[in-house]
């Protein structure tokens, strides 16, 4: 492409992105559909190294993934270090919803890779599709060159296109310096040049790893005797989901496959003795799935065999008022569940805002400390931003293997 065409395309987009009418019900700008707008801002002359790029093969690229992702740490203090043992394929996982490109260098090495996973879900209320950007990896020889953004956008391209996604969606550990330095690179090159809607950050969620025994050493006593623990019946869990989580933001249409996962460990609920429900919780098998590892004050913490507890929910009473105490109460509560299943490390994910001095009740113990940023991208501009108002906090998918 000349340098002519090359200005001429890029004049063409932004008159078209400039093609916007503010509404008066919504502050969101609009715009004309145009398939490309996003992917042409991503697309010139910035890449300039010479790879071998294409989809990434299930078991047959595994090997060089595993080796590349030990060279890959997150996060400039934390160095959070992570191994997916692959004995279930991201693929299988996932329902078949995933794409993954990757680089390789003239040797056959991968050198770079850049996964997502999209699927139907609830936004505001309204079925859309979502795609979700995990496992971007570079080899520290090959940064600095717009590898990332390459293979961000191939991804992205592929989803937009094939699939109709409707928003992205990304997390990035607050230290990460490299990952949120690669969004602001994108945003530069995405809104300043092409007059791409700006990214939006939602809630901030904690992350805490424990080993159970130093959680047990811990536990004090119930603030609301009285309440027993049950687990939630297959065939109600599904409605009972649904239901208590139908205000969160991308609370997933899948439900059903997602409880019946074999990664799925059930959901936990406190009822009190009128048989009302008090406070709930998902449990996941993460273990089956990666292991993570740091360094904590001079100590290697390795996760094993970990369990997640995830989506927690209270419905307090007047005279069991205080959440906190509630959701603190569930989490001790299923510890015995935790023995039973054999796990040896629990990690919690907790929204910052709405529990945040529960997860500074944990923080203290915690060997894993991980505060994780959400972004949604909007590729299509005319449609609604995300209204954290009336839907405060997101429905965490465990599939998208944050954890």
């Amino acid at each position: 492409m000349t340098n002519n065409e090359e200005a001429s395309r890029r004049a063409i987009n932004r008159c078209l992105a400039i093609e916007r009418h503010v509404s008066s019900s919504n502050s969101r700008a609009t715009l004309t559909r145009n398939p490309t707008i996003f992917v042409n801002a991503f697309t010139s002359k910035e890449f300039v190294a010479d790879y071998d790029i294409r989809r990434y093969r299930p078991v047959l690229d595994d090997d060089a993934y595993k080796a590349l992702d030990k060279l890959c740490t997150q996060g400039s203090k934390t160095k959070l270090a992570t191994e997916f043992l692959l004995n279930d394929s991201f693929e299988s996982l996932q329902d078949g919803n995933g794409w993954a490109v990757a680089a390789f260098d003239t040797k056959g090495a991968m050198i770079g890779i850049s996964r997502t996973y999209h699927y139907r879900c609830y936004i505001n209320g309204r079925p859309t599709t979502l795609s979700y950007l995990f496992q971007v990896r570079v080899h520290p020889e090959h940064r600095g060159r717009n590898l990332a953004v390459w293979l961000i956008i191939q991804n992205y391209y592929h989803d937009f296109q094939q699939n109709d996604a409707d928003y992205f969606l990304s997390w990035v550990i607050s230290d990460n310096t490299s990952s949120q330095g690669l969004q602001e690179r994108m945003i530069g090159l995405g809104v300043d040049r092409e007059g791409i809607v700006l990214p939006e950050h939602l809630d901030p969620y904690y992350c805490l790893g424990t080993p159970l025994k130093v959680i047990l050493e811990n536990v004090g006593a119930t603030f609301y005797p009285g309440l027993r623990l049950q687990r939630v019946p297959t065939n109600e869990e599904v409605k009972l989901l649904a239901d208590v989580h139908s205000g969160r933001q991308m609370l997933v249409m899948d439900l059903g496959n997602l409880v019946n996962s074999k990664f799925s460990l059930g959901t936990y609920v406190l009822k009190d003795e009128n048989d009302k429900i008090l406070a709930g919780v998902s449990l996941w098998d993460c273990g089956r799935l990666k292991k993570c590892s740091l360094e904590y004050e001079g100590e290697i913490i390795n996760s094993g065999n970990a369990v997640l507890f995830y989506n927690a929910w209270t419905a307090p009473t007047e005279d069991r008022p205080d959440e906190q105490k509630l959701l603190r109460d569930l989490t001790e509560t299923l510890l015995p569940v935790v023995q039973k299943l054999e796990f040896d490390f629990v990690y919690t994910f907790y929204s910052i805002e709405e529990y945040d001095s529960v997860n500074q009740h944990y923080v203290k113990n915690a060997r894993i400390k991980l505060a994780w940023k959400s972004r949604i991208w909007y590729p299509k501009a005319y449609l609604p931003g995300v209204d954290v108002l009336n839907y405060p906090g997101l429905f965490y998918d465990p599939r998208q293997c944050l954890i």
